[in-house]
């Protein structure tokens, strides 16, 4: 059988939206990268003051997903793998926040490419 219908049932909607919005977030990356390598700064920070806002939605959803699954599989390893992720996604977040504040644009844009990295 090539799909599992107990495994298919775990594409909940939820499952669902929180890969849209992981997929929001690889946009927002490739959109902000390319505004900034153009000039457009201006546009770059309008989009970029609205990260905030796909960052909390990114790890509810993603914590939520993970619960969800671990407790449906008995295993917990998933939620704590996920967890270390955000745990190293945030501060490289934030990081890449504090920089674009301090007009340090080389550290804005490592820190903004190491925390995608780590999703």
């Amino acid at each position: 059988m090539i799909v599992d219908p107990d495994k298919l049932a775990r594409y909940t909607p939820l499952v669902s939206v929180h890969g849209a919005i992981m997929m929001g977030w690889m946009a927002l990356l490739a959109s902000q990268a390319r505004l900034a390598m153009t000039g457009k700064l201006s546009s770059h920070r309008a989009f970029g003051r609205w990260s905030p806002l796909l960052v909390v939605t990114m790890v509810t959803t993603g914590m939520t997903v993970s619960w969800n699954l671990s407790q449906e599989i008995g295993r917990y390893g998933v939620l704590v793998g996920n967890i270390g992720v955000f745990l190293t996604f945030l501060p490289l977040y934030i990081a890449a926040i504090v920089f674009a504040r301090r007009h340090k644009p080389a550290e804005h844009r490592q820190a903004m490419l190491l925390a995608t990295l780590s999703v």
